[in-house]
């Protein structure tokens, strides 16, 4: 028995260790990803902040679609989450004891919400493995994706991709930010598209 249990689990390592390699990057995936980027995402994965007196790690529900976010944290907030709520020049926030924020200032109201600022207009590109407009430095890896982004003051080390559809898509990244901010970022699961619905 003990053995069949050792060769389970070894099979189940095996099959995370030795994942079919990423083809390598090409013009139709970039524009496949800059398609993702105008027409909207989801993803779903684990979220870890440290900054500051700030350090908590939870779970994340993130859609996107330009103009507007909604993201699901759990873990902090008493341990109950909360739902986020983003449009330009406005943001909502809702903890799971039903108790309601409203403010026309979305980044200092996100600040307070996650213990540090994050800038999310540039998160939305970062995430998706490719530069926000305006200047940047970067550094490709392996298939001529991003393994190293630099822009605005933030350092994006890009770990693991992942195969989404018909193209490629970050799995794992750590953001290194001012004043020693840390963001991990998982992500277990993309979808592409997402058609905004009020929380």
């Amino acid at each position: 028995m003990f053995f069949l249990i050792w060769m389970a689990l070894f099979g189940l390592s095996g099959c995370a260790l030795f994942r079919p390699p990423l083809p390598e990057a090409s013009l139709g995936e970039k524009d496949w990803v800059a398609t993702v980027q105008k027409n909207g995402w989801q993803l779903s994965g684990r979220i870890g902040i440290q900054g500051g007196h700030e350090s908590w790690h939870g779970g994340l529900q993130w859609r996107y679609r330009p103009g507007y976010d909604v993201l699901k944290i759990s873990g902090p907030f008493g341990q109950g989450g909360a739902v986020v709520e983003v449009r330009q020049g406005w943001i909502r926030l809702r903890r799971h004891d039903g108790q309601v924020q409203e403010s026309s200032r979305p980044e200092e109201l996100l600040r307070q919400i996650l213990g540090v600022a994050v800038p999310l207009d540039k998160l939305h590109f970062w995430v998706l493995g490719i530069p926000a407009p305006g200047p940047a430095q970067y550094q490709y890896g392996p298939g001529q994706r991003l393994r190293l982004l630099t822009q605005s003051g933030w350092q994006i080390e890009y770990r693991r991709y992942q195969s989404v559809d018909s193209g490629v898509l970050p799995e794992r990244l750590v953001l290194n930010g001012p004043d020693g901010v840390r963001v991990k970022l998982i992500i277990d699961r993309w979808e592409i598209g997402f058609e905004p619905k009020s929380t």
